[in-house]
């Protein structure tokens, strides 16, 4: 092992790092094969929550004005007086991740395999990188397979199992790199690594509750606050560079 060949390691890593906490959905243009079929035995709320976080969505409103008990369909946008639940859920088209979640599974499993034969412990994060994907390609084929309440539950459902693999994928891989700067002066970096690895868990599940309940921009403040935690992470793993290369070396 060589300190050029660690410091792109560590690059790959950290970019991989970077497309796993970016999200950045983009409309592609293309539509769903059928439109969302809305379950009336299932509160219009938690349909329009659950396709809106995973997969965006659209909806239109009933309002009951306590002066008119007329119903009128109003846009999701409005807010006002009127007592208001949501009447019909729409698929917002196909969204892509312009900062693809696959290729930052693939990065963080490339750098995690170039270390594997020093520390076993990158291998079990490697498991993980490729669980994650698995489990991120089914989220994003389920709309095409199947619809209405069961489409909400298992997006739910997978949607926090990859997110969760993930997280494990890459407390592992910090987990590898701390192992391999085991100096005792590097001692205060291996703890601030842990932090970071905390610190991006708890985010993470900020982010994906946020959506949940709509708050997008409150949602997108922890996701910036995600990549500075990368950020603090890369200076962390370049600070302790030479130790794991002599620690690779001596194995």
């Amino acid at each position: 092992m060589t300190k050029k060949k660690m410091t792109g390691i560590i690059l790959i890593f950290i970019v991989g790092f970077i497309f796993l906490v970016l999200d950045t959905p983009t409309k592609s243009g293309f539509s769903y094969p059928h439109p969302y079929k809305n379950d009336p035995n299932i509160i219009g709320e938690y349909q329009y929550y659950a396709i809106k976080s995973v997969y965006g969505a659209t909806c239109t409103y009933k309002s009951v004005d306590e002066l008119d008990p007329s119903v009128t369909e109003i846009p999701s946008g409005y807010i006002g007086p009127d007592a208001k639940f949501v009447d019909k859920v729409f698929f917002d088209g196909v969204n892509v991740d312009t900062f693809n979640d696959s290729i930052g599974y693939m990065f963080v499993f490339i750098a995690c395999f170039l270390l594997m034969k020093y520390r076993k412990i990158f291998s079990l994060s490697c498991a993980f990188s490729v669980v994650s994907l698995i489990l991120r390609t089914i989220v994003f084929a389920l709309p095409f397979i199947i619809n209405g309440s069961l489409l909400c539950n298992m997006a739910i459902g997978f949607r926090l199992s990859y997110a969760i693999s993930t997280i494990v994928a890459i407390f592992f891989a910090i987990k590898g790199f701390a192992s391999l700067a085991k100096d005792a002066c590097c001692r205060d970096e291996r703890l601030w690594m842990n932090a970071c690895w905390f610190t991006y868990l708890v985010m993470s599940l900020l982010v994906i509750f946020l959506k949940w309940l709509d708050l997008f921009n409150l949602a997108y403040f922890f996701i910036y606050g995600q990549v500075a935690v990368v950020v603090v992470l890369a200076l962390l793993l370049f600070r302790v560079e030479e130790f794991a290369v002599r620690s690779c070396q001596s194995n």
